[in-house]
């Protein structure tokens, strides 16, 4: 283990960045509308590559105006702006998509293979340079992929709503700008259930606000339904060699799990998104089947009548909003290095105590390594051994959390207040 990689942390510098300080005047160096940016992020023998496959213009940019740097430190990967006259940042954003989960598998390094990666920036008055980062072997991140985009070139698509797909403002509590826009997304609805969509999306929107911190949040959402229409119901079920005709081509096993409910087409999901303004988008899949997927700034999924919908709503939605990790064990996944503090704010291979990233939560009364007990719930906080996939050498916050396991009350402390660190971040 190398000491010298479990510098001390505080928790709350996880969301303050050197670069974070200094305000960006939106107006100065940005429209009123968006740039979509679709992306290939593959590997070839091992080598990982990106390739801009297109560039979109769109309409009015949904995100905050203020915070135009991430300061959040979240993510895998993270999407640079440069103006290119000046060199300064004036945009940036962290994400996580399925790639990185794809790269940690046994063979992965001698295989090739590309995934759709999609992402949104406020449209630049004058030439960029954008720049794409991934983190290295000491969770920092560094460039991978560097790119001139001008916003006047003729090349540029210009995105046009095709077909008449009906749009709903589920919740509406303020202007996009200063709010946090969620888009639910009909995936696997005929054109017969356009109606049991509305409803499927009104029943996610308000168990969405069951559940802390979401519920004392609930004026600082705005809610808005897409009721794209499949010419099949249900969604695809490789193993059993079941393919639908869907909007959006969702499938289940994905990376050969079962439960795995993906969208490899992005694009075709940002496709759809774009009828209505959007930080965060929820793709309700049409089908029973006990499933889901969340990528941090990218997208989730769930399947809308799974008896435990709600809970896999909540899981998959952290993913999305916060990037929270899975608490839980999975032997044959293999993500997390043992000698590297995680990016993720729930998870930890720091086992000192006095260095613990959550330590401000504990209790002075809660032990550290904390002994399993069901007299810890979710609500306690202290260091519990197995997470991240590993059984050992990984620690989590709590005893139970919506990120271990769906027989959870909700979310740890730390995870509830990166969430809440979110909200206030974005919709201020």
């Amino acid at each position: 283990m190398n000491a010298h990689k479990f510098i001390p942390i505080i928790f709350m510098l996880l969301f303050e960045t050197s670069y974070a300080a200094e305000e960006i005047d939106y107006a100065q160096y940005f429209t009123p509308n968006m740039l979509r940016i679709d992306l290939h992020h593959g590997a070839i023998q091992g080598k990982e590559f990106f390739a801009i496959d297109g560039i979109s213009a769109g309409g009015r940019f949904a995100g905050s105006k203020k915070h135009l740097l991430g300061g959040l430190n979240l993510g895998q990967y993270q999407v640079r702006v440069f103006d290119a006259e000046t060199n300064i940042m004036i945009f940036s954003r962290g994400y996580s998509s399925i790639f990185q989960e794809w790269f940690g598998l046994p063979g992965s390094k001698t295989v090739n293979r590309v995934f759709e990666e999609t992402f949104l920036i406020p449209c630049p008055r004058a030439k960029i340079i954008l720049t794409l980062c991934g983190r290295d072997g000491s969770n920092q991140f560094q460039p991978i992929f560097t790119a001139p985009v001008d916003p006047g070139d003729a090349l540029i698509f210009k995105e046009h709503a095709i077909g008449d797909i009906e749009t709903t403002d589920i919740l509406i509590s303020g202007a996009v700008e200063d709010k946090l826009d969620i888009a639910i997304l009909a995936e696997g609805y005929t054109k017969n259930e356009q109606h049991k969509f509305k409803k499927d999306a009104q029943r996610v929107m308000k168990a969405f606000f069951e559940h802390e911190p979401f519920s004392r949040y609930k004026s600082q959402f705005n809610f808005r339904s897409v009721c794209a229409i499949s010419l099949q119901s249900g969604t695809d079920l490789p193993e059993q060699g079941i393919f639908k005709a869907t909007a959006m081509d969702a499938q289940f096993y994905s990376l050969r799990i079962s439960r795995y409910l993906t969208v490899p087409r992005v694009k075709k999901i940002f496709g759809y998104a774009a009828r209505v303004p959007f930080d965060y988008i929820i793709v309700l899949v049409n089908s029973a089947r006990y499933g889901g997927a969340g990528f941090y700034n990218l997208y989730c999924t769930v399947a809308a009548d799974n008896a435990n919908w709600q809970d896999i709503l909540q899981h998959e939605f952290g993913h999305l909003f916060a990037g929270l990790a899975d608490e839980y064990e999975a032997a044959s996944l293999n993500i997390y290095s043992a000698e590297v503090e995680p990016w993720e704010t729930n998870i930890t291979t720091n086992a000192v105590p006095e260095q613990l990233k959550w330590r401000h939560l504990v209790a002075d009364s809660v032990p550290l390594p904390t002994p399993d007990s069901l007299e810890y719930d979710h609500t306690i906080a202290g260091m519990w051994e197995g997470a991240g996939y590993a059984s050992a050498g990984i620690w989590r916050p709590a005893f139970t959390c919506r990120m271990r396991e769906n027989s959870a009350n909700g979310f740890c402390p730390v995870c509830r207040e990166t969430i809440e660190r979110i909200i206030r971040w974005y919709s201020r």
